[in-house]
């Protein structure tokens, strides 16, 4: 009974996510929240303290791996915190493929959204700028303007694409 709840749990959680970060550019604490104590929960209540424990180690992967580019200005908290969620609801190595799935979406995404030649060239400059300066200590010149929101992809979008991906891939253990 409970992993058809993380399912759908899971399902309200992406569906949630995505229309609201479409809409508003914005993924509310309202949607992430529950979904993590409900994750904590429904698998603690599945699997007592080991459960708690995949959980939890779902959410502290979730949140290392999102943390760089979150320092970076790169994805919103609400970026990190539908990840976490995923973490709490499905644990590590789902949250692991939802991660790198999600990026490479992500970098479809934004090159298909990159339809101007202005946009492209301004881009290039953000991107050679982001590398040239990273690991310099200096995150401000690194980060990739966000105040030009033509350039903003919701993120949600990329994410849930990458959930889709590690539903498919599910079956298959990676390590």
């Amino acid at each position: 009974m409970w992993p058809l709840t993380i399912n759908i749990a899971l399902a309200v959680l992406v569906a949630a996510s995505v229309a609201t970060d479409i809409k508003l550019r914005k993924i509310h604490n309202a949607v992430t929240m529950p979904a993590i104590l409900s994750g904590l929960i429904l698998n603690a209540l599945n699997d007592g303290a080991s459960g708690a424990m995949f959980s939890l180690y779902g959410i502290l992967l979730a949140t290392g791996m999102m943390a760089l580019p979150f320092i970076m200005k790169g994805i919103g908290g609400g970026d990190l915190k539908m990840l976490a969620a995923i973490g709490a609801l499905k644990g590590p190595e789902f949250v692991f493929v939802v991660f790198v799935a999600g990026g490479i979406m992500g970098g479809i995404i934004a090159a298909l959204s990159l339809n101007t030649r202005a946009k492209r060239k301004a881009s290039i400059n953000q991107i050679k700028n982001m590398c040239l300066t990273f690991g310099q200590g200096s995150a401000s010149v690194a980060r990739i303007d966000t105040q030009d929101s033509s350039n903003a992809i919701p993120y949600a979008v990329a994410i849930a694409a990458g959930t889709a991906v590690a539903i498919l891939v599910a079956p298959i253990s990676l390590f």
